[in-house]
């Protein structure tokens, strides 16, 4: 079902993938990278300097434009709807989702390969990138475990916020009633391919009240190419304490 599948969940590629995952993660913090393709973010909580339990207090999320992991994303998350298999046609259905366990073996390799081999990279992006540089013999993070690894090909990645503005004494007349207009907006964007901007003046143009107010939309980054979640040990080293 998926075309070119041998080629690329080829074992050959598991560790080249990982090494890029680390390579990301490692420029994740310097200045020329572009912030809206990448998040990673650290979230554990220390009780007098031990860990406590938590099975994903790492994160990193990026988009991916180009390689190997790029080919598989838009090889097995199609938008294009005509090209899945009917609701009806059986056998392609099976085939389908026998691949997908066959990327689902693929990025379990990934995880193993992270964990491993590329180990030491990745405590040393989140130590120099996420941990501020903090010193090793303070703590060590020996303990790595990949939690999960999914992929994703987003329809629109962002969610929108829409900027609205009323003088003071429309915004205390209650007839004023402010309607949400997201949703319609990212549905013309989407069907039109047209900028949101030009989407607003159009509807002002014709007199829609619903956008009479609105001056412009935010966008807020909510969905990546792929996504990883681990746990890391952020514990720290217990010092010896000397009693007088």
């Amino acid at each position: 079902m998926i075309e070119n599948i041998d080629t690329l969940l080829d074992k050959k590629n598991i560790d080249i993938i990982a090494e890029y995952i680390v390579d990301r993660l490692q420029a994740s913090e310097e200045k020329t990278r572009d912030k809206e393709k990448e998040f990673a973010n650290v979230d554990f909580h220390l009780s007098k300097g031990k860990m406590n339990s938590s099975s994903k207090n790492t994160q990193f999320f990026f988009d991916v434009d180009s390689g190997i992991l790029y080919d598989i994303i838009h090889a097995f998350y199609i938008d294009d709807k005509d090209k899945l298999p009917k609701d009806d046609d059986e056998e392609k259905l099976n085939e389908l989702a026998r691949d997908f366990d066959r990327l689902e073996e693929f990025l379990s390799d990934i995880k193993e390969s992270l964990e491993t081999k590329f180990k030491d990279g990745f405590i040393k992006a989140i130590r120099k990138n996420l941990m501020s540089g903090v010193e090793e013999t303070l703590m060590p993070m020996q303990d790595l475990h990949i939690v999960e690894l999914f992929l994703s090909n987003p329809i629109y990645p962002y969610t929108l916020k829409v900027l609205k503005g009323r003088t003071i004494k429309e915004m205390e007349e209650k007839s004023v009633v402010s309607k949400s207009i997201a949703k319609d907006l990212l549905d013309k964007h989407l069907k039109t391919g047209k900028e949101f901007e030009q989407i607003i003046a159009e509807e002002k143009v014709m007199g829609n009240e619903d956008y009479r107010y609105v001056f412009g939309v935010e966008k807020i980054k909510s969905e990546y190419n792929c996504h990883l979640y681990a746990w890391v040990n952020y514990g720290l080293v217990e010092k010896d304490v000397v009693k007088i």
